[in-house]
């Protein structure tokens, strides 16, 4: 019953958000200020779509050397599908710096997290990325 009362209602938001244009701020992503102490970093994100998006993940972390992005670590998207509709704020990952990376804590300097994403348009995903930049002090 519970299945049948989800679907209900995301075909209804569905519906609703395609008469409503879709918002180019995608994803808003937040997190504590990360310094070299920090061990874990942990993320909430808003959909500002006005659309339901489908499983946003961290795919990346990234690190500015040289002036040029290397990727740190690609992080494997989870099995689990999740459905986000347009204006929820939740968690969207506690990174935990030893378990993807094999270090304690990152070194100072410039990093991006990817974020990927699929925009839900009623029978169809259309794959989103973004790139989310911060600082470790």
């Amino acid at each position: 019953m519970t299945g049948i009362l989800e679907t209900i209602i995301i075909f209804i938001v569905a519906v609703m958000s395609s008469f409503v244009p879709m918002n180019e701020e995608g994803v808003a992503v937040d997190f504590d200020q990360v310094t070299t102490e920090t061990t874990v970093i942990v993320c909430e994100y808003e959909n500002k779509t006005n659309r339901i998006i489908n499983e946003p993940n961290i795919s990346a972390l990234s690190k500015k050397v040289d002036g040029e992005w290397q990727t740190v670590v690609n992080i494997p998207i989870p099995e689990a599908s999740s459905r986000v509709m347009p204006g929820r704020k939740d968690l969207l990952c506690k990174f935990n710096i030893e378990h993807y990376t094999g270090e304690t804590h990152l070194e100072a300097g410039e990093y991006k997290f990817t974020l990927v994403y699929d925009i839900r348009l009623f029978d169809e995903s259309i794959p989103m990325s973004i790139d989310i930049p911060f600082t470790v002090e």
